[in-house]
């Protein structure tokens, strides 16, 4: 049986295109790659995409026993949604956190924790040459 890796988190994770308000192509999202990445290099694993968009760190609390049952492991990123959304105290964001990593804990899931991207004019004006080559 293979390695169950479930990457759990918000549009970054899901690959949602805000630009244009749609999903992206699955197989173009960083858990497909990170997949793909792996399998390349002999290893034998599965990573499930469990990307909502639009969800925030009290989702991920709510859901986190069904999006990871089965897992090995689990690559958590929310917070993108939390930081935009401005009546969304800080330490209720940390509260809820801290509450998916007992939740890891307690079920013996090792967790990865992303951060919140950043993404400045820079990286954005890479991505509009590379788009236009």
């Amino acid at each position: 049986m293979s390695y169950q890796i479930v990457a759990f988190g918000d549009s970054n994770t899901r690959y949602y295109l805000g630009d244009t308000g749609t999903a992206g192509p699955l197989e173009d999202a960083w858990p497909a790659r990170l997949e793909a990445l792996l399998r390349d290099r002999g290893r034998d694993v599965a990573v499930k995409n469990e990307g909502h968009p639009g969800i925030q760190a009290d989702f991920a609390m709510e859901h986190f026993d069904a999006a990871t049952k089965g897992a090995d492991l689990c690559v958590l990123g929310f917070g993108t949604n939390d930081a935009k959304k401005l009546e969304v105290p800080l330490g209720e964001f940390l509260s809820e956190v801290s509450d998916v990593l007992d939740q890891a804990g307690e079920a013996g899931i090792p967790l990865i924790l992303l951060g919140i991207p950043s993404v400045s004019y820079t990286h954005l004006r890479a991505h509009e040459t590379r788009s236009n080559l």
